[in-house]
C-alpha cells in the first residue's frame, strides 16, 4: 500500500494490498480491512494480479460493512494447481472519498498459505488517508 492518500470528496481512491516475494502462494484466509466510514465508502475489495498471474482460476467471498468500517476478502486457487510466486497485488480496494476528513485504511488481519497448507509470515500495514 502506499505511504499516504490524499482525496476530494466524491473522489475514488483504489488501493492495493501488496506482497513482496512470496512463494507457492496459493490461498489468502481472511483479509481484513478497517477504516473510517464517516471518511470513506468502500465499493468493492477484489481478488488482485498476483493470485490470477498465472492465469489460474480464483474463487473469492468477501464481506463489505461499510456501517461499521470493516471487510473480509478470503481467495483460493483453483485445486490442482499450484501457488504462485513473486510480488504484486494481493487485493484491489476501490473506496469513494465521501466527507473532508483524515483516517488509515488498516491491514488488521492477512492469513497467506502455500499450496501445501503451510502458513506465510505476514507483515500488516496501514495508509493514512486525507480528504479534503
Amino acid at each position: 500500500m502506499p505511504a499516504a492518500m490524499n482525496a476530494r470528496p466524491n473522489t475514488p481512491i483504489t488501493l492495493d494490498v501488496q506482497a513482496e516475494n512470496v512463494t507457492d502462494a496459493f490461498s489468502m484466509m481472511p483479509l481484513r480491512v478497517t477504516w473510517d466510514p464517516m471518511v470513506l465508502r468502500l465499493n468493492d475489495i477484489a481478488p488482485g494480479e498476483l493470485m490470477q498471474r498465472d492465469g489460474g482460476r480464483v474463487t473469492s467471498v468477501k464481506d463489505i460493512r461499510n456501517d461499521s468500517g470493516q471487510a473480509t476478502l478470503s481467495i483460493t486457487r483453483a485445486s490442482g494447481t499450484k501457488g504462485v510466486s513473486g510480488s504484486g497485488a494481493l487485493a484491489t480496494l476501490n473506496f469513494v472519498a465521501i466527507a473532508p476528513g483524515s483516517g488509515r485504511v488498516t491491514v488488521t488481519e492477512l492469513g497467506l498459505t502455500d499450496s501445501q497448507n503451510r502458513g506465510t509470515t505476514v507483515t500488516l500495514g496501514a495508509v493514512p488517508v486525507a480528504v479534503q
